[in-house]
């Protein structure tokens, strides 16, 4: 055998194989991870608009003079 086999100092395939397996366990954890991330973001911008758009509503209500001149221009353009 030439001695450039009998002194490697590379991985074994068993610590390659133990290796690519730890990894893909943790990338898959991962991914569930940035999955959960992107619904929870979605979830929040949604109640964001709903807030936004009660808040909108809620000034227009209390504001008389803007009310009414809000529903003069929905109903008369109707």
């Amino acid at each position: 055998m030439p001695k450039f086999f009998k002194n490697s100092n590379g991985f074994s395939l068993m610590e390659v194989m133990v290796t690519t397996g730890i990894m893909a366990v943790i990338s898959a954890g991962m991914a569930r991870m940035i999955v959960n991330m992107n619904m929870d973001n979605k979830k929040n911008q949604v109640r964001m608009i709903a807030t936004s758009l009660k808040n909108e509503v809620q000034s227009l209500v209390q504001n008389d003079t803007l009310w009414l001149t809000t529903r003069k221009v929905l109903y008369d353009n109707s």
